[in-house]
């Protein structure tokens, strides 16, 4: 469904949608956590993302709930994936580099 919602739409992290580099540009390493997205499904969001600003440093958590992180785990380069079931505390824990989405 939200593929066909997006579908000719800018994306979030275009920069003319939305200042990436100003706002979330700050990861001073890769170590650092930059997006969290959370319920993010197949990771389309942060796979865009990461191909819009792949010289930004930070890394991208995809959390999503357990069956579906079996299927996507292994095929979204430069992406950590988690279960995660948003009812329960946010594990990434900190001041995060970046954005919640």
């Amino acid at each position: 469904m939200m593929t066909a919602y997006a579908a000719g739409k800018p994306m979030w992290a275009d920069e003319h949608a939305y200042p990436v580099k100003a706002r979330l540009g700050n990861a001073k390493t890769d170590d650092e956590v930059l997006v969290v997205d959370i319920g993010g499904g197949k990771g389309h969001d942060l796979a865009g993302f990461r191909a819009r600003h792949p010289d930004l440093k930070g890394k991208l958590v995809l959390q999503e709930v357990p069956y579906l992180v079996d299927q996507v785990k292994d095929k979204l380069e430069g992406i950590d994936v988690m279960a995660h079931d948003f009812n329960s505390p946010q594990p990434i824990k900190g001041k995060a580099a970046g954005l919640v989405i």
